[in-house]
């Protein structure tokens, strides 16, 4: 491998990352990312995350008892839940379209989707 091949990798290597960020940068503005929680399939509540100023706290009814989640400036996240394995407190925070809390026991679905959600969002 010659100097110029190792020059002209760099080049295609430094290209490719400038081209993912400012991609990723053009796709991530404007984007109002909404979280919905359902119980029971009913739709509950309906919350614009881009529009959050403070953190706070809902109180939601399932199933089998009280759940709390935790919303703040563009992420929201299950913090209690009566549910035994506690699999949808340990899923975290969510914030981008396509991701999904889910408690079965407790019958609470939370989800982000955005305002130009496309094919490109869910396979990612």
């Amino acid at each position: 491998m010659t100097k110029m091949d190792k020059i002209l990798m760099l080049g295609v290597l430094l290209s490719g990352l400038i081209a993912l960020f400012l991609v990723k940068g053009f796709h991530s503005q404007g984007q109002s990312v909404v979280a919905i929680i359902q119980v029971k399939g009913d739709i509950v509540e309906t919350i614009d995350l881009s529009k959050v100023e403070k953190a706070k706290d809902l109180h939601i009814q399932g199933a089998q008892g009280l759940s709390i989640i935790e919303v703040e400036n563009s992420r929201i996240r299950m913090v209690e839940s009566p549910c035994p394995d506690r699999v949808c407190i340990n899923r975290g925070w969510i914030e981008r379209s396509g991701e999904a809390i889910v408690c079965v026991p407790n019958e609470i679905v939370i989800k982000i989707k955005g305002n130009d959600e496309s094919i490109d969002d869910i396979t990612q």
